[in-house]
């Protein structure tokens, strides 16, 4: 009885992640950062003895701009780190890193640590250089292979697999290439001298929190190694002070480099800090620290917003500790890329306006007694954020309060400047006044804030009078001091003086008056908006046209149109033009942005994506004529908008595109070929599935055709998938999405189910149900065919095989299970031929090979009583066969286990020739297992 193997092996297909063409993190733009005390501000590398290297280093222990260090300058940096490290465990209460050993020929100094992660295969990986520094007098040679990473009680062996779309991986500021990270053999490092080496491993544990991680490289009879969370750790050579009442405040300064791999030990520190009872934090960088990657400035930000309220959990970096009560983030260094999110107050430009934010509300909810001495001999840091609060005091502490606001030092000043407008009396009011007119700059602000923030009438009454007397005469306020601070407390008692101000004096002074009379809806701010729109200003027209696009009534819609067409007249739309001709749709600037395509600097990605929002077939032509001279960023925007407009070029660029290697163009080429579904397109998507030499092009071809799904498009992904390359996994991968998204789906695997069951009978009806759903589903016919096999309905089976093949002429089961059911009719000749006529097409296939054995495996039988010597020479060939079918790859147990019990092969059983094969299939299995478990 022919076996069910059959069917299994017909429909087996290899699963494989799918490519995922991701990019790196790109950095963000500057963060608004205000404060009520500030102003908001929109190869291998050898080292001979004396020669010098030049690691990414920490800035207190090496600054960027020193001299690059030599060899034993590395032994030196690595002491300071260590040292470091253990200064830091010591402050928050930890045990000290284990000290490494150094009368160890070799000592590894680890720099540009990267901790991962390949989101396409769900890998995690450290990344990294090492420097293997010979401190002794004679060379020392190790083998490359040799290192291991020590993690939660696990060894990794060295090496991150390559993957299509990953080739490098970042590491600091520079790049691991992943071919680097597989090289093997000695290297050799001479006497004082250093050499960089690139280490990767890949597999490691956790998700977001950072294990612990050792370095470790044999040497001679020794051990190299080094504690890669501790050396972090001293790589950001951190300070920890503790301030304010209680020590409620940790102050942490980063004065050296944060990495992937420090980022656990910072949230460490931090953890330890709040479970000592300092929950208040604030994270600071000294004045020599390098700039923040993206990554993980993006984490620090989204962390300290999530502070009481939902835990930032970007799935890369480690959650901070609940404990903590208040971040705040200040200073970060020059060049950090800060994001821009919406949220609480966390992120200062200065350190004294961080520390103030983190003890605000500790201030204002403190017994006075400590208020006071903090506000007389605090901190010089935390004395600021007393003071603020001293508008709580009783009004007898008023003249201190009033006192302080003619300290020299400004923050002081600034502090009892918000202290007092907790009061209303007429010292209080006529000090803020006095500091308004006469003062420096901040502090002058900060005296008007404090009046337009007051609690008290006569406080806005006060500022009135000093806002008529600013704009009627001489100013009383400098208007650049005033009119920010009016902008954030917009109250109609100084509606008319801000519209004066709107319309004379300073444009930047201008701009921020007209803002100011749009939150308050002044009657005449259309006036103010159309005196500013025309005047020879070009901010304080940028200023004045965003004001109108934002307004909506038909008037301002008509002012911002009319101003639109002026400017596109001469230079390309600015972001809020794009804006606002998306909601209009203004037919009459398509020839002007059109002459704009021709400009240089003007992004033509954007104004083609407007084009084709509120242009018609007039920009066709055009797209045609410039699309040979794009580059390929906006060629892919321009071969979407052809797409789109049924541009009769568009096939010809489409096939270029592929053709390119370009990703954007290559996707954008995909997807428009697979909404588009004609037979062009899957004509088009099929020759690059079979005949291109770039493998994302055939993984996006099969993606499209799989899209598409016709018949046709089916046919081409199941000819693909039986080839045993590329072409062939990324056909695979289509075709089992396609059986998931089947509307067969559900009852197929009802069949496969009940197949596994050996419930031939309902498998049969299941596998019926599901091609009544999808007829194209050809698994669902072969599956059925094995069924009535089993149930030995050879008539069923027959008609099930033909429609397979029919499906898919280069179905080799179908080919050999016919050719064994002819056998099985008695018409033994022709089920031989028929299945040897096709035998040229699948000479690469292990499972033909394997049932074209069972197939004169079968045929032996019939023939046994006529023609034994014909018989015998088919059981020859059939073991001939199996030996090419293990050859071929047919070596798995469960294969092997089969082979041994397959019915069709009885007559085989018991000769010497067969169980050398089947002994010779085990024997590359058992091979293929070692070298899997090696890998691993």
């Amino acid at each position: 009885m022919f076996d069910m193997r059959h069917a299994a092996w017909c429909v087996a297909v290899t699963v494989f992640a799918v490519p995922a063409f991701g990019q790196f993190p790109d950095d963000f733009g500057p963060f608004p950062l205000e404060d009520p005390f500030e102003e908001a501000i929109e190869a291998e590398e050898a080292v001979e003895p004396g020669d010098e290297v030049a690691p990414n280093l920490v800035p207190e222990i090496a600054p960027a701009d020193s001299a690059p260090l030599t060899a034993a300058e590395l032994l030196q940096r690595s002491d300071d780190v260590s040292r470091s490290a253990a200064d830091v465990k010591k402050l928050i209460g930890d045990p000290p890193p284990a000290v490494s050993k150094t009368d160890v020929p070799l000592r590894l100094v680890p720099e540009d640590l990267h901790l991962g992660r390949d989101y396409a295969r769900q890998v995690r990986y450290l990344a990294m250089r090492v420097w293997l520094v010979n401190g002794s007098a004679k060379p020392v040679t190790v083998p490359r292979e040799s290192f291991r990473l020590i993690t939660r009680g696990n060894e990794l062996k060295p090496g991150i697999p390559a993957r299509q779309g990953l080739t490098r991986l970042p590491a600091g500021p520079r790049f691991i290439e992943l071919p680097e990270l597989s090289k093997t053999g000695p290297v050799t490092v001479p006497p004082h001298a250093a050499i960089a080496l690139q280490v990767g491993f890949a597999d490691l544990p956790g998700s977001t929190e950072v294990p612990e991680m050792t370095l470790r490289l044999p040497v001679g009879g020794d051990m190299a190694e080094v504690d890669l969370n501790a050396y972090s750790l001293g790589l950001m050579a951190l300070q920890i002070e503790r301030l304010g009442p209680r020590g409620l405040l940790g102050l942490v300064t980063v004065g050296g480099e944060i990495t992937p791999v420090g980022a656990g030990q910072l949230a460490t520190t931090l953890e330890r800090l709040a479970n000592d009872k300092t929950t208040r934090l604030v994270l600071t960088w000294g004045e020599n620290a390098p700039a923040v990657p993206p990554d993980l400035s993006n984490w620090l930000v989204q962390s300290s917003l999530g502070i009481d309220g939902t835990p930032a959990n970007d799935g890369q970096h480690p959650v901070l500790a609940g404990a903590i009560r208040e971040l705040h983030l200040a200073a970060f260094p020059a060049g950090t890329g800060v994001p821009n999110y919406g949220g609480p107050r966390r992120v200062h430009r200065t350190l004294a306006a961080a520390v103030t934010a983190a003890l605000g509300t500790a201030f204002q909810t403190m017994p006075l007694d400590e208020l006071l001495r903090e506000i007389e001999g605090g901190h010089v840091l935390t004395r600021p954020a007393a003071i603020a609060a001293g508008g709580r005091l009783p009004s007898e502490r008023l003249p201190m309060l009033i006192e302080l606001t003619s300290d020299a030092d400004v923050d002081i000043a600034k502090a009892a400047v918000v202290a007092l407008r907790g009061f209303g009396t007429q010292p209080s009011i006529d000090r803020l006044v006095e500091l308004a007119k006469d003062a420096p700059l901040p502090v002058r602000a900060a005296a008007v804030e404090s009046l337009a923030a007051s609690r008290f009438g006569v406080g806005h009454e006060a500022l009135r009078a000093l806002l008529e007397g600013s704009v009627d005469g001489a100013p009383l306020i400098p208007p650049q001091a005033l009119v920010p601070v009016l902008a954030n407390y917009p109250r109609p008692l100084w509606g008319d003086a801000l519209y004066k101000l709107a319309m004379q004096g300073e444009p930047a002074v201008r701009a921020e008056a007209l803002a100011a009379l749009a939150k308050l809806g002044h009657p005449e701010l259309t006036v103010g908006l159309e005196a500013a729109i025309e005047s020879d200003d070009d901010k304080l027209r940028t200023r004045a046209f965003s004001l109108l696009a934002r307004r909506g009534d038909p008037e301002s819609m008509r002012m911002a149109a009319e101003y639109t067409r002026r400017h596109l007249a001469s230079r390309p739309p600015t972001r809020e033009m794009f804006t606002l001709l998306l909601r209009t749709k203004d037919p009459q600037v398509v020839p002007l942005l059109i002459e704009r395509l021709g400009d240089e600097g003007a992004n033509r990605s954007d104004l083609i994506r407007l084009l084709s929002q509120i242009g018609g077939l007039e920009i066709r032509d055009t797209l045609e004529a410039v699309y040979p001279t794009l580059e390929p960023p906006v060629q892919a925007v321009a071969l979407g908008t052809l797409a789109q407009l049924r541009s009769p070029k568009f096939y010809d660029f489409a096939e270029a595109a592929l053709a390119s290697g370009e990703p954007a163009l290559v996707s954008v080429a995909q997807q428009q070929l697979q909404v588009d579904g004609g037979q062009e397109a899957v004509a088009l998507l099929t020759r690059t599935l079979f005949e291109s030499d770039n493998d994302m092009a055939v993984s996006y071809a099969a993606q499209g055709l799989g899209g598409i799904a016709t018949p046709e498009a089916r046919a081409a992904i199941r000819k693909a998938a039986h080839r045993d390359d590329e072409r062939g996994q990324a056909a695979a991968r289509e075709w089992v999405k396609l059986i998931t998204t089947s509307a067969g789906s559900q009852p197929f695997q009802a069949a496969m189910s009940a197949r596994q069951r050996e419930d031939w009978k309902q498998a049969v009806e299941r596998y019926t149900d599901a091609i009544e759903l999808d007829p194209q589903l050809i698994d669902a016919w072969s599956g059925r065919a094995n069924a009535n096999m089993q149930l030995t309905d050879y008539q069923a089976a027959r008609a099930d095989y033909e429609k397979t093949l029919e499906l898919d002429p280069a179905d080799s089961a179908a080919v050999t299970c016919l050719g064994i059911l002819r056998v099985f009719d008695g018409r033994v000749e022709e089920g031989l031929s028929f299945v040897r006529d096709r035998s040229a097409e699948f000479t690469e296939s292990e499972l033909f090979a394997y049932n074209t054995a069972c197939l004169y495996a079968v045929a032996s039988e019939r023939l046994e009583k006529t023609d034994a010597a014909r018989a015998e020479r088919l059981r020859v060939d059939a073991v001939k066969e199996l030996h090419r079918a293990v050859e071929l790859g047919m070596t798995a147990a469960e294969h092997v286990s089969w082979m041994r019990k397959d019915p069709d092969l009885k007559s085989l059983h018991g000769r010497p020739d067969f169980e050398k094969a089947v002994a010779a299939a085990e024997r590359a299995g058992d091979r293929g297992k070692r070298r899997a478990g090696e890998k691993r």
